[in-house]
């Protein structure tokens, strides 16, 4: 294979505009950026391409004669048009499907309005020129540009190892760049970009050097984030887990990165119920922290918060214990009057979390009501965020006899988290774990019953048949199965007495753990997330 040198003499067009992470330069007519010079390659054979292999397209009808066919059409483009085969190869690094023009145009990092105009100028004539050799196609809503799976593929084999490696790292500034802060809310902009995430992610990351470390971790780390904000609680996982790898090699094991991801790789192993694996990794979170900041720094209470939550549903005795300490300090956060809404929204979310460890179910109630009520004025009734506080009420509500209105809460949960998630997601099993209670606690044995077998086989998939939460499952079932006679249900109870019922002890969110299965549940630790990923693809949109 021949590589070809050389430079551009107009590459200020290269990647139209600057990214706000490397800076770039111009000497000599090279490209100088993270520290090395990349040059272009004039010549007959344009920016040189490798060997063709053998490879298949979607339809699996591509051939070696169809490489080189795409071969001579990008060679072709670079002699012509050298400008546009730049803009060929940056595509080429994203995904490509539906490659949003802010992605390949970013008209806000030149400073100047003329500058900025003649970047959009020339981003336009190069992708004109791509449009009408019909290498990618305008999307139907003309937001950004698609590429064919295939002649996707033949760009990489196309370009040189180091030119790959040079558009790889400026798609990924461009994308860090672009992806919005979690803060922001901006939800349908993390949507369009999650497959340039996910094309980022699986990137193996023992190829991440020192230079691009820091823009592929803020890539993960935001897209982790927003994968956990959507119930993509596997991708949070794998997102979570390769940038903490990388985080620990390049910044160290106390760097504040490295312990932020291991809190959200925590926080996914919480959510798909793998408590000992969420505890190990938050007991650690939480001494480096108290260490570093003292126990009385928000930062550490709302991570000793989440270990605490870990543990009660490991029916672990610490978890009241630290309740106990750390609930003075988050009410005493709370009348801070310079809280953003994100902080005040996380230790609320806490402080309910803590009375409901503690079972002060009054309190817990109306700090409840409340989340829901701010909630629900920002955001609609469907949003995930919303639906998560019908479903706290509701198991409050529940707890204190209150079927009637926590049914109503469930049943609303349900229908938006099928909507949302689909009816196996765990968030949507947990919701039909809570409304069976509610409904064998009001007697209604028949179909409290059908939604016990619904959560026992859903919740299988996830973690397995030996987790507590399987075994909780069947024996409810069974109950229920038992009270069921001659088809006739035992009259509906709707008192709001004091009677005790066994699911009403039950701990929060559907999610259960005994301490006496600890031990195998820490066996099982690992093997269930294997077993769960060959179910529910990291990928899956939800």
């Amino acid at each position: 294979m021949a590589h070809h040198q050389g430079d551009v003499r107009d590459s200020s067009n290269a990647l139209y505009g600057n990214n706000r992470f490397e800076g770039q330069v111009h000497f000599g007519g090279h490209i100088v950026n993270n520290n090395y010079h990349y040059p272009f390659t004039p010549g007959p054979s344009g920016l040189a391409f490798q060997q063709p292999l053998e490879s298949n397209d979607d339809e699996g009808n591509s051939s070696s004669g169809d490489k080189l066919d795409f071969f001579s059409e990008f060679d072709r483009i670079y002699e012509q048009h050298p400008s546009a085969a730049q803009l060929l190869s940056l595509i080429g690094m994203f995904h490509p499907r539906s490659i949003p023009r802010s992605l390949l145009l970013d008209p806000t990092s030149s400073t100047s309005r003329v500058a900025r105009q003649e970047v959009e100028r020339k981003f336009e004539r190069d992708s004109e020129v791509l449009l009408d050799c019909s290498v990618v196609r305008l999307d139907k809503d003309g937001s950004g540009l698609s590429m064919d799976g295939f002649a996707h593929h033949c760009v990489k084999e196309w370009l040189s190892e180091d030119q790959v490696r040079f558009f790889k790292l400026r798609s990924w500034s461009a994308l860090a760049s672009n992806i919005p802060d979690p803060n922001s809310g901006n939800l349908e902009r993390f949507e369009s970009l999650l497959p340039h995430i996910e094309i980022v992610a699986m990137e193996d990351p023992r190829s991440v050097d020192a230079q691009s470390a820091v823009v592929w971790t803020t890539i993960l780390r935001r897209g982790a984030w927003y994968a956990h904000r959507t119930g993509r609680y596997p991708m949070a996982e794998q997102m979570s887990r390769k940038a903490l790898g990388v985080s620990k090699g390049m910044f160290g094991m106390d760097h504040y990165k490295t312990i932020r991801f291991r809190s959200q790789l925590a926080r996914a192993y919480a959510r798909q119920m793998n408590y000992p694996a969420a505890e190990k990794i938050q007991s650690r979170v939480v001494q480096h922290q108290r260490k570093t900041y003292g126990a009385k720094d928000r930062r550490v209470l709302l991570d000793s918060s989440e270990l605490a939550t870990t543990l009660y549903h490991m029916n672990d005795p610490r978890a009241k214990a630290m309740y106990r300490e750390i609930l003075p300090g988050l009410e005493g956060i709370l009348r801070d009057n310079n809280l953003s809404p994100t902080d005040t929204r996380n230790i609320n979310a806490a402080i309910s979390e803590t009375l409901h460890g503690l079972q002060k179910w009054n309190k817990c109630e109306t700090v409840d009501r409340q989340i829901l009520a701010r909630t629900l004025e920002t955001l609609s009734r469907y949003d995930l965020t919303s639906l998560n506080a019908m479903d706290r009420l509701g198991l409050t509500l529940q707890r204190r006899n209150k079927h009637q209105e926590a049914e109503t809460l469930f049943r609303a949960s349900i229908t938006g988290r099928t909507e949302k998630l689909g009816d196996c997601h765990i968030d949507t099993l947990n919701s039909m774990l809570h409304l069976a209670d509610t409904l064998a606690a009001q007697h209604e044995f028949r179909e409290a019953k059908v939604l016990y077998k619904e959560a026992l086989d859903g919740f299988e998939e996830w973690v397995g048949s030996q987790h507590e939460i399987i075994r909780r499952c069947y024996k409810s079932f069974q109950d229920c199965s038992g009270m069921v006679q001659d088809d006739v249900e035992r009259p509906r109870a709707r008192s709001s007495s004091g009677e005790s019922q066994e699911s009403a002890s039950s701990s929060d969110d559907g999610q259960y753990a005994s301490s006496s299965d600890g031990d195998q549940a820490h066996k099982q630790g690992e093997q269930h997330i294997d077993r769960k990923r060959g179910v529910f693809k990291w990928f899956r949109r939800g």
